[in-house]
């Protein structure tokens, strides 16, 4: 009957219930790729940019603007994402267009190599 499905905790599932308890999976989690993915779908609304930890004001600034101009900007971050070799200059980015520089991180030419 239902009971037993209406009375689990929230946090459990009936699969997490069941399922055997494997320690050795591990969870790996690409940052490159999970942001190229949320600049692709939700790009527009600067989804890509909350993820690398940018102030609020950018995501706003996106959805107002349409994505910069009917998706120009989510389409170029989709671009720098995926072929810039490091992505840890864009955390935390301040300005609103991902391939400039800030105060404090400026562009080197060793961190842009290759686009």
């Amino acid at each position: 009957m239902l009971t037993g499905w209406l009375c689990a905790a929230p946090h459990t599932s009936l699969h997490a219930q069941s399922a055997p308890q494997d320690s050795t999976i591990q969870r790996t989690e690409n940052p490159r790729l999970v942001s190229a993915a949320l600049a692709l779908t939700l790009g527009p609304f600067g989804v890509h940019r909350m993820y690398l930890g940018t102030d609020v004001r950018v995501p706003v600034f996106y959805t107002l603007s349409l994505g910069g101009g009917i998706g120009v900007l989510p389409a170029v971050d989709f671009l720098i994402l995926l072929f810039t070799k490091d992505i840890e200059r864009f955390y935390g980015h301040e300005g609103v267009f991902l391939w400039t520089a800030t105060k404090n991180r400026p562009l080197s030419a060793e961190a842009g190599a290759g686009f």
